[in-house]
């Protein structure tokens, strides 16, 4: 019941994140004045030249199964620094021609511990991650948490993913042109400026957003319709409000701090033994810093790292 549960809010993440990411594309501003409008015009500029920052996050999530004993908690806390180059995908007009390009740009070191609380039991682990040049490492103990597994003589699990983001999107439908993002933030998005705050010693302006999930989801009912059917999960997904607050730095225009809560209702679930109501409430809060400081990752020449795409296309024949 538990794994089942835990692989379907893998799986909510992907339509839930696709949908913010179209509700509020673009430097959106409401009723704003003009000069609150220009920090959000700035910041947005600002932040899409970046090429490296360090993070510091922390994630909670919460999941209540109705008519279930199984009552789940995650939370996960670190960071690391992280780089890519900000140029990657520009001039390419192929969506998974542009995934892959800024994939075999990242380079990064993270650095997790994650806590999961059932009923009374709390395990833990941490969560280390390494990528550069398309190759992804992940520590053993991040892979005895996910497959449930001892990984006995294994220091690192190593995948190398250039050849295999392309086909990957290609085979979810999510290859072509891309189009114009439509703007869709003056029907479902509001934002307020709050009282100014400093972060990490800087003076901030605050911003909040809150973008009406449930009316977005309604105008796209044939898309929300399209995903249930590719999860094949016979469910419907509700979502009353995505609030998030940005905290940008009032000399410089870097986004210091960034802040999300939801609460996700899924509702009628069938899936064999788990059936009925799932709630999922979502908090994150991750503090941005050194931005555009070098970085330096490296990758164990001793780790093999398995070549994805060829995987892929040895699956396909």
């Amino acid at each position: 019941m538990l794994k089942r549960i835990s692989l379907l809010v893998l799986l909510l993440t992907l339509p839930i994140s696709g949908v913010l990411a179209d509700a509020t594309e673009g430097v959106y501003c409401g009723d704003l004045g003009e000069a609150d409008c220009q920090i959000l015009m700035d910041n947005s500029a600002r932040m899409h030249e970046i090429n490296s920052f360090h993070m510091d996050a922390q994630m909670s999530l919460a999941i209540d199964a109705d008519g279930s004993d199984d009552v789940i908690e995650w939370t996960m806390s670190g960071g690391g620094d992280l780089a890519m180059e900000a140029a990657a995908a520009e001039g390419i007009d192929d969506m998974a021609e542009q995934a892959e390009a800024v994939v075999a740009s990242l380079a990064g070191h993270l650095q997790f511990v994650f806590t999961q609380q059932i009923m009374d039991e709390t395990t833990s682990a941490d969560i280390e991650l390494l990528m550069k040049d398309g190759i992804f490492l992940i520590n053993a103990g991040a892979m005895e948490l996910a497959f449930g597994e001892p990984m006995d003589e294994m220091e690192w699990f190593g995948l190398d993913l250039n050849g295999a983001i392309g086909p990957l999107l290609e085979q979810a439908g999510l290859s072509g042109a891309t189009e114009a993002p439509i703007d869709s933030g003056a029907e479902y998005t509001t934002i307020t400026r709050l009282d100014d705050a400093v972060v990490g010693g800087v003076p901030v302006a605050v911003f909040e957003e809150s973008v009406d999930m449930a009316a977005l989801m309604a105008a796209d009912a044939e898309a929300a319709g399209a995903t249930n059917a590719m999860l094949g999960l016979g469910m419907d997904i509700s979502i009353d409000a995505m609030l998030s607050r940005s905290y940008i730095g009032l000399d410089d225009g870097y986004t210091y701090r960034m802040e999300l809560a939801t609460t996700v209702d899924v509702g009628g679930l069938d899936m064999d033994d788990m059936a009925g109501d799932l709630q999922i409430n979502l908090v994150m809060h991750i503090d941005l810093s050194a931005f555009d400081q070098p970085i330096e990752v490296d990758i164990p020449e001793d780790v093999p790292a398995f070549p994805l795409g060829m995987m892929l296309a040895m699956g396909e024949n």
